[in-house]
């Protein structure tokens, strides 16, 4: 190595002509400089020699100094030791070492060489140390998160299974919202510090997979509407969904929305808009019921109260979507939109939109074959809607909803078809859905459960009223099933995934502890009336086991025998079954 760097630098001082030749800003009269370098290069062949050494440490370089260089020329920068025409110096340290001072570069002779110095770091500074990249976390971090999605979702479609479905009816689960509880306590476990599955990188990065949950609720629940079945609704229905409705949700407002003032999540005193919006948002979460007509068909419950059961039900839906509709177009949030619309402005662009989507939906779901085409188009469709809502900063909740209800009572025979493909699939999407919900709450946040107690309370009160004031109506100006209904059954009806969905959309455009809050209320509700349900129910069939076993009891004792069993009379002979009237059938299958 030294002999090849002492070769080098010959080769380099040996053609010092050809080098000022190449500058440009030498002049021809620099006689001085030439003569000199001859003896200069000499000299540093004989220091390469002795002085070179291989040394990492950090000897300190002199700087370089022009010795004997003639008159200064504009053509060659001496003092920072580089030459802009010759060659690099063979003589460099090429060991990553520090060049030692005795080899020092003579800038004014040597017009073909580039000196290299070292800079010093300054007086006090601590040389940073350039950490190592490797990936490994991140790569690690990776892998645990795919693996715990796809653990999430094998845990939904198991959820989802009919057996499973059937221990729950065994149970007397009447809500996917109770029956879905573990899955929201999954996701609070993914989220925890030392698991981070689903942690805020992961939660922004799957927020589409959240709106399309909440579309897909939408739409199922806004599918369910069917507008030529209200024409059929006894007279004074409107009336008592409007009581129910409406106290629940003026009860539920003012107590929870005087309770975050309270506790200081009402925002600004002087900015009403802030309270009024989240005692809202709390009110018509609070204002929604989910009434299962199976458990109350086991509790032989007349048909006209299950019929009035089933109607407050999808008509409380509609008015509590439609009321959000408008209380999130006039407090449209403004961050991140490209649009300055007023309220009545984005009411118009969430109604167009949803009448647009509807009817693209309509020209692609109709005419489909089989039940795997129905399902990934359907599939396709909401997640379509819910990105084009969330574009545009709107609830995808809302939309949905009402591309659901045009879809439904557009014209065609798929409705069959599509009915089927929401309830195989509306179960894993759900518990999917609910898995993020438990990600993005918040349970450590103690204004939440104080929220808790004074929601459900509001709730019961609120519904109490309304049932008190709409029993009170004349008979002709109420519904006929209304007498005959259980009263905690109308109090305290369970609460189903549109309530849910309600404050979850709140969550996700107005971000806040209030909402937060809100959230923690509507879940803890949601299992605290599922817990009033079941111990209603307890208690209504040990009343109505005991009224059973207490008239048989009376009639045995009343010295009633069983006399000799009567013959039956004799089957007529078969005729010709009537044709069957289409009106009758169809009348069949509504009931069903």
């Amino acid at each position: 190595m030294l002999v090849a760097s002492a070769a080098l630098l010959l080769a380099t001082y040996e053609a010092p002509a050809r080098g000022q030749d190449v500058d440009a800003g030498r002049r021809p009269d620099a006689g001085e400089a030439t003569a000199t370098t001859s003896d200069a290069g000499a000299a540093r062949e004989r220091d390469a020699g002795a002085t070179r050494e291989r040394d990492a440490g950090a000897a300190r370089t002199a700087p370089a100094r022009a010795r004997d260089a003639g008159p200064p020329d504009a053509g060659v920068l001496a003092d920072a030791g580089v030459d802009d025409a010759g060659i690099p110096d063979g003589a460099i340290v090429d060991d990553a070492g520090v060049p030692d001072a005795a080899m020092e570069l003579d800038a004014g002779t040597d017009a073909g060489a580039i000196a290299l110095v070292p800079i010093e770091p300054a007086e006090g500074e601590v040389p940073t140390e350039i950490p190592s990249i490797t990936g490994e976390s991140d790569g690690s971090r990776v892998i645990r998160t795919l693996l715990g999605l796809v653990a999430l979702l094998a845990l939904a479609w198991i959820g989802a299974h009919p057996r499973v479905q059937r221990l729950e009816e065994r149970m007397g689960i009447s809500q996917v919202v109770t029956s879905g509880l573990p899955f929201v306590a999954l996701g609070v476990i993914c989220r925890a510090p030392g698991i981070d599955i689903l942690n805020d990188e992961v939660l922004i990065a799957i927020t589409p997979l959240l709106q399309f949950g909440l579309g897909w609720i939408g739409f199922h629940t806004g599918f369910q509407f069917e507008g030529a079945a209200m024409d059929e609704v006894p007279k004074g229905t409107s009336s008592v969904v409007i009581l129910l409705t409406g106290a629940s949700f003026a009860t539920i407002a003012v107590a929870c929305g005087v309770l975050l003032f309270a506790t200081g999540l009402g925002g600004d005193p002087f900015r009403m808009t802030t309270f009024v919006r989240d005692a809202a948002i709390v009110g018509l979460a609070g204002a929604l019921s989910a009434p299962t007509l199976e458990r109350l068909g086991a509790q032989r419950v007349p048909a006209r109260a299950m019929e009035l059961a089933r109607t407050i039900g999808v008509l409380d839906d509609v008015v509590g979507v439609v009321a959000l509709a408008m209380l999130f177009a006039w407090l449209h949030p403004s961050e991140g939109g490209s649009w300055n619309l007023p309220g009545v402005g984005w009411l118009f662009v969430t109604f167009g939109m949803a009448a647009t989507l509807g009817l693209v939906m309509y020209a692609v779901l109709r005419g489909t074959e089989s039940a795997a085409e129905s399902s990934a188009l359907l599939i396709g469709c909401v997640c379509f809607t819910a990105g084009m809502a969330g574009f545009f900063s709107l609830p995808p909740l809302v939309v949905c909803f009402l591309a659901g209800i045009l879809l439904k009572n557009m014209p065609g025979g798929d409705k069959p078809r599509l009915s089927a493909a929401f309830a195989r699939l509306e179960r894993p999407i759900y518990l999917v859905f609910l898995v993020v919900v438990g990600a993005l709450w918040r349970v450590d946040d103690w204004r939440g459960w104080v929220l808790l107690p004074v929601f459900v309370v509001a709730r019961i009160v609120g519904r109490a009223l309304g049932a008190r004031v709409a029993r009170r109506l004349p008979h002709d100006a109420r519904h006929p099933g209304l007498d005959e209904m259980p009263t905690p059954d109308l109090i305290t009806p369970p609460m189903g995934a549109l309530a849910l969905a309600f404050v979850i959309t709140a969550r996700t455009l107005y971000e806040s502890p209030a909402t937060q809050a809100i959230v923690t209320a509507v879940i803890g509700g949601a299992v605290a009336t599922e817990i009033i349900v079941q111990i209603t129910s307890r208690k209504s069939r040990a009343r109505r086991a005991g009224a059973t076993r207490s008239g048989e009891t009376s009639i045995s004792s009343a010295g009633v025998r069983p006399s000799t069993p009567t013959p039956l009379p004799a089957a007529p002979p078969p005729s010709e079954p009537p044709p069957p009237h289409a009106g009758t059938d169809e009348a069949d299958r509504s009931s069903n």
